[in-house]
């Protein structure tokens, strides 16, 4: 059993003796937020009740149904197709009344995708018939005038051939809705086809779409009564396009269909009348990659289901308020009001740079002159009081993004309040969190006591989002405050590093360091107690940094003179010749760390320098001293002798110095 994926529903219903549109319905189906920004088409047969439009809608939807994707063209409908024709549209066999109440339109669209990869929506729509003994002329016009006003592509379903009745009785149900005009020199409607079920005259016009153009230019080619002449002048001037398709007789036996069949057999539909169908609805949907395709368009716009949904939904009200001649101008007015209204939202939006005030008479220059262009052909009631509600919803938004920009201001006073009373010296975090606390507090209050309220919710996001902002700064200022106390305790702690160094003598250097690290990490642990775990081991590694630091600069000290370092193998047996030596591999690179006599060779450097000075010195005075004494012992004799004692001693300086012998 076939299984029909596609539902239909109600948009209309009937209170107190007159139909109205239902809103809810409409919402249901042009308000679905999966389709909302997908242009729309609708596709709406009408016409006299019997003539067979639900049938030859379902056949649609099966043919739309064998699609495999959306971009793919369906296969053609199967005449020996065993599963039986049913569908989202009601309909059954007998001619005494008609199946259809209302107007019925598909649930879900059928999504289609055109060359230019845009993807439409497309409903298809179904009409009460006309001219039943249940409806008014009245309510048959007004649910004719529906379909046009909500269609793209209005078809008007007919038996053997249009006559003059038809054509008067279309005219009346046009003049419903002809008060959606824009302008005088655009088309009231889109695209309109007559379709004459059950041809017969194929000798004169072929059964198809060429057939039934050149049928239709015999029938509006202006001759006739005066009534036909006008109704064919309304038709001409009021639709984009109007066209015509012949058709055949689906069969004996679907013509003969029992009074309560609500479901035929394929094989019971005749194969012309099958090829011609598919033909037909590839036509419309898939013909030239989908370019005949009829978007829904209000002037030169196409409209969305959204848009379109609001356009109907503003026509119900006024339809269901028993005004159908203002209607369709209401609807068209509301349209461009909404229009504008979201001029005037872009418009502040991208003049951002500019202060608020200028931005606002900007946006509502422009809002307001494009609605005096769009309605200048509208009703003067309704132009002058869509004028009016757009000036007063602009001046609305006006004062709320007035009270907008003040709170934003108000919140950025909050956060710097608080930043400002954050950013000093603490004697530890205890005291900074006890300033956080109270603060915050202040900042919130002052929020709450200043706030300007917008709606139920504004002053919760407000509180919200300041609790938000000083809380990144909260966490940013207490960061920098705790990289300070662990700097400041690193180097403390560190500096204590040679005094721990110097208490471990008879350990080897390497294992010296170690202990002194881990006792100087011991001691750090103790000072950052109160810290987080991710804090102090980020302390840690300052610390661990800077005992590297003492430890390079205290070998670099004892580091062999320049002249020994010619390569780091030479300078390994140099050292080994001077020293004890440890060859230590940290990170790399080769170290020399000395043991306990590493000092020996910077000292023998300065003995010796300091007996190469001693000598000079001790030799110099004793030839001086010695030169003097001789050449005064002449003279004074007590002096000669003196000096040349002293010139004795510094002798024996020198060489003592020399010889090392003290």
């Amino acid at each position: 059993m076939h299984i029909n994926k596609t539902e239909a529903i109600n948009i209309t219903k009937r209170e107190n003796g007159k139909i109205n549109l239902d809103k809810n319905a409409l919402k249901e189906v042009l308000g679905n937020e999966k389709v909302a920004e997908y242009p729309v088409a609708i596709y709406s047969v009408a016409g006299p009740f019997r003539t067979g439009k639900s049938f030859l809608l379902n056949l649609f939807v099966r043919y739309l149904e064998r699609r495999e994707t959306i971009e793919s063209v369906p296969a053609p409908l199967d005449p020996n197709d065993k599963e039986p024709l049913t569908g989202p549209f009601k309909f059954q066999g007998g001619a005494s009344e008609g199946c259809t109440e209302g107007i019925w339109i598909t649930k879900e669209p059928f999504i289609i995708s055109t060359k230019t990869k845009k993807k439409v929506a497309l409903f298809l729509m179904d009409t009460q018939g006309a001219f039943d003994h249940k409806s008014s002329i009245k309510e048959s016009s007004i649910l004719f005038a529906l379909s046009l006003l909500l269609s793209s592509y209005q078809f008007f379903n007919l038996k053997t051939s249009i006559d003059s009745l038809h054509l008067q009785a279309l005219g009346n149900f046009a003049e419903y809705a002809q008060n959606v005009r824009d302008t005088k020199s655009s088309f009231l409607f889109q695209k309109f086809m007559f379709l004459i079920r059950d041809w017969k005259m194929i000798e004169d016009h072929k059964h198809g779409l060429y057939g039934g153009k050149r049928y239709l230019n015999t029938v509006l080619d202006g001759k006739g009564a005066d009534e036909n002449v006008k109704t064919n002048k309304f038709l001409k001037e009021n639709f984009s396009e109007l066209l015509c398709y012949l058709w055949p007789s689906p069969a004996p036996k679907i013509e003969g269909m029992g009074t309560n069949s609500k479901v035929c057999d394929m094989k019971d539909v005749g194969t012309e009348f099958m090829e011609k169908a598919t033909e037909f609805f590839q036509y419309l949907c898939f013909e030239n990659k989908n370019e005949n395709l009829m978007v829904k368009r209000e002037g030169a716009e196409e409209l969305n289901c959204k848009k379109l949904y609001e356009f109907a939904s503003h026509f119900a009200d006024v339809i269901n308020q028993g005004s159908i001649d203002t209607a369709g101008k209401a609807a068209k007015t509301e349209l461009i009001f909404r229009d504008c209204v979201d001029i005037y939202r872009k418009c502040l939006q991208n003049f951002g740079n500019e202060p608020l005030n200028e931005r606002h008479e900007r946006s509502r220059k422009k809002a307001c002159n494009e609605f005096l262009e769009k309605s200048k052909h509208s009703n003067k009631d309704l132009r002058k009081k869509g004028q009016e509600n757009l000036e007063q919803e602009i001046d609305k938004i006006y004062r709320l993004k007035q009270d907008e920009e003040k709170n934003n201001a108000l919140l950025k006073e909050c956060v710097e309040m608080y930043t400002m009373h954050m950013k000093k010296d603490f004697s530890g975090l205890e005291e900074f969190l006890n300033v956080h606390s109270n603060e915050k507090a202040n900042a919130e209050n002052h929020l709450k006591a200043n706030h300007i309220k917008m709606n139920d919710h504004s002053s919760a996001t407000a509180l919200k989002k300041l609790q938000m902002d000083i809380m990144l700064m909260f966490e940013s200022i207490k960061e920098q405050l705790q990289n300070r106390y662990l700097e400041k305790i690193a180097e403390s702690v560190a500096a204590k590093w040679f005094n721990h160094f110097e208490n471990t003598p008879s350990m080897k250097f390497e294992e010296r360091c170690d202990q002194v690290q881990s006792e100087l990490l011991e001691c750090f642990d103790e000072g950052t107690k109160d810290f987080e775990e991710s804090s102090n081991k980020k302390g840690q590694r300052m610390l661990i940094k800077k005992i590297n630091n003492f430890i390079q600069n205290y070998v670099s000290y004892f580091t062999p003179p320049s002249s020994l370092k010619s390569t780091q193998e030479d300078l390994l047996k140099a050292s080994k010749k001077r020293a004890d030596v440890d060859l230590d591999v940290m990170n790399g690179n080769i170290t020399y760390t000395l043991v306990e006599k590493e000092s020996s060779l910077k000292y023998e450097e300065v003995n010796e320098r300091n007996r190469k000075v001693k000598m000079e010195t001790g030799f110099g005075a004793a030839g001086g001293a010695g030169a003097l004494g001789v050449g005064l012992g002449f003279f004074v004799p007590p002096v000669g002798i003196a000096l040349g004692v002293g010139a004795g001693i510094s002798a024996l300086y020198g060489i003592g110095a020399k010889n090392s012998w003290w």
